[in-house]
């Protein structure tokens, strides 16, 4: 109820006095079906021009790249629905005119496709240097694995006849090599009067100021506020990434306290993406509240601490599995065996 609540007051205070379902998924940057059938269409007529356009424009309104997938699935899945039944949906549904509008120009192979693609993108987002530069290739991803025999598909050049090649005598073949020195990769025992391998011990972990950060009051203020708010869920998608982002330089108090924030990413720095993040950082603080944004490189930002924080739990996990008794004597009493970098993780 607590959070409903903070949720209300942020709508509240983004609407003006004023809550409407366009207010609110704008504060929230969720996404609706119209830019989901937007990209659908625009697939299915190959247009991938449209496709970067319609990406670049939910980044420029902070929508979710996230729920922009969300969308497309749910999409997808009723066209397929369709597809297969064709008066399965409910005539009095709205949004069922559309679908069916969009099942009739998607071939059913096609569908199925790019329904597969969307699932599966939904968990690569986070691999990719932003979430939209993700989106986009998830997108133009059917583009270029288009089922045969439907919109375009990429030309394959003919490949030349082989020459025939000339019957020769079979000549002998020569007698394989027998390397008795080397053990065959079944055998774990180490051959006589070879040492054990060495067990590579973890690197030791870097100081802040060598990965870059330099801690300060305020930032720790910061990150405790951009905490605050994104666990109540009040900031999502582009605008979080702002935050998380962004380095404190200044604060000043008053009636309407003042936030000054150093970003370097120029595409972070839009005036509707900070409009967000002022409407949010009014509501938790529980008054009006200003932020300024300027551009120029950051040292303290709760981005950078967080990848910091991962580090150090990273490397106090491996830690304790080098020094473990048990994973000692395996590794002394198995050749092969061997921990595998990266395959360790804290919980």
């Amino acid at each position: 109820m607590r959070d409903a609540l903070s949720l209300a007051d942020q709508a509240i205070a983004y609407g003006g006095g004023r809550v409407d379902e366009k207010v609110v998924r704008q504060m929230l940057g969720a996404v609706d079906r119209s830019h989901a059938a937007r990209l659908v269409e625009a697939l299915a007529d190959a247009d991938g021009r449209a496709v970067l356009e319609i990406v670049a424009a939910l980044r420029e309104h902070g929508l979710s790249a996230t729920g922009t997938l969300e969308e497309m699935a749910v999409l997808l899945q009723q066209m397929a629905v369709v597809q297969a039944v064709p008066d399965a949906l409910d005539a009095t549904d709205p949004e069922a005119a559309v679908t069916v509008q969009l099942a009739a120009r998607l071939p059913a192979d096609e569908t199925q496709l790019l329904y597969s693609i969307v699932l599966h993108g939904r968990g690569e987002l986070h691999l990719a240097p932003d979430e939209y530069s993700g989106l986009t290739m998830v997108l133009l991803r059917l583009l270029a694995f288009k089922p045969q025999g439907s919109g375009q598909r990429a030309t394959v050049p003919p490949v030349p006849a082989a020459r025939p090649v000339p019957r020769v005598a079979a000549a002998a073949a020569p007698a394989p090599v027998v390397r008795d020195k080397e053990p065959p990769p079944w055998l774990d025992e180490s051959p006589p009067g070879e040492a054990a391998p060495e067990v590579p011990a973890p690197r030791a972990a870097p100081s802040p100021q060598a990965a870059g950060l330099v801690p300060t009051a305020l930032g720790e203020r910061w990150v405790a506020v951009v905490k605050q708010m994104v666990g109540q869920g009040a900031i999502a998608a582009l605008v979080r990434e702002l935050a998380m982002q962004a380095e404190c330089t200044a604060i000043e108090e008053g009636e309407a306290p003042l936030w000054r924030l150093r970003v370097e990413r120029e595409t972070l720095r839009a005036s509707a993406t900070v409009a967000k993040l002022q409407a949010a950082l009014a509501a938790l603080l529980g008054k009006p509240a200003r932020i300024e944004v300027e551009g120029g490189s950051t040292q303290d930002t709760p981005a950078r601490r967080d990848a910091i924080e991962r580090e150090r739990r990273q490397r106090e996990a491996e830690q304790i599995i080098h020094g473990d008794p048990l994973v000692q004597q395996l590794l002394a009493q198995f050749n092969t065996a061997r921990i595998v970098p990266g395959s360790v993780k804290p919980h």
